[in-house]
């Protein structure tokens, strides 16, 4: 889980996602990014990181094809997903082959729903 704090507002959760430990190296993890200005909407900023062994890593966006994120020296990165869009992230090692793959959720806009991350399928990587 990913948590935010802000004096004004209080804490807000910005990921809330549930992945197997097996593979959780292997696996690139994007969160949205959220604005400082208290007012909590969630903007269509997305930092990625990447496993230490990507050659790169793809995010794919509904049905449009998959698009390649620029990655920083420490294998981090940013996009544009829209808040209310689902996506796939996927590491891509040297020779090509996927490593990992991890979704991101549309963001939540029933912030009482609450729960653990894996009560409901937006929250966890397996079914």
């Amino acid at each position: 889980m990913s948590r935010h704090d802000d004096d004004r507002t209080g804490w807000w959760t910005d990921l809330r996602l549930l992945l197997p430990a097996e593979g959780a190296d292997q696996r690139p993890i994007g969160w949205r990014v959220r604005t400082e200005d208290g007012a909590r909407p969630a903007t269509g900023e997305v930092r990625v990181i990447a496993p230490p062994d990507a050659a790169r890593v793809t995010v794919t966006v509904g049905g449009a094809p998959p698009a390649t994120v620029a990655l920083d020296a420490s294998n981090a990165g940013t996009t544009q997903v829209p808040p209310d869009q689902a996506a796939t992230f996927t590491a891509y090692g040297r020779d090509g082959k996927v490593l990992g793959t991890t979704p991101l959720p549309p963001v939540e806009t029933d912030s009482s729903a609450g729960g653990l991350p894996g009560d409901s399928p937006a929250t966890r990587v397996t079914p």
